[in-house]
């Protein structure tokens, strides 16, 4: 409890304990890149970002987890929004089908894009929040 005045009057302020609630995540699991460019994808070991050349044509695959598990019997639809430095938003349907869901993404601009937890969610009902570490990727000439 914490205890102030004001003037005459004595202000009390209970605390409450702070409840964290643990969010369903989503993983990236494995990243491929087209035949004809993959030779100069550049992708981090842990997913979180990737260097592809202009043209190129990126499938990544997700889970969607729960303590490190696949969330098995999951299997929903969205609209996945990808936004990119100069404001450009796009939408890449996502169905994950048992806990797993593989899209693909092309790289048709010299562009940088990104996918964070408040963009996947921002579409999303409270209830079917989700967490997400990110996703960059890079396309250059």
């Amino acid at each position: 409890m914490i205890e102030y005045q004001i003037g005459g009057l004595i202000i009390r302020e209970m605390s409450s304990p702070v409840v964290t609630v643990e969010l369903p995540a989503v993983v990236i699991t494995g990243i491929t890149v087209d035949e004809a460019n993959a030779a100069r994808a550049v992708i981090a070991p842990d997913f979180r970002t990737m260097k592809l050349p202009v043209g190129s044509a990126v499938t990544i695959d997700v889970e969607l987890q729960w303590q490190g598990q696949r969330v098995s019997g999951f299997g929903e639809e969205f609209a996945m929004p990808m936004r990119s430095t100069d404001g450009l938003m796009r939408h890449i349907d996502i169905k994950f089908v048992d806990g797993s869901a593989q899209f693909v993404a092309a790289m048709n601009d010299s562009k940088r894009w990104e996918v964070t937890r408040e963009l996947i969610n921002s579409n999303l009902p409270p209830e079917a929040h989700m967490d997400f570490a990110g996703i960059t990727i890079t396309a250059v000439e």
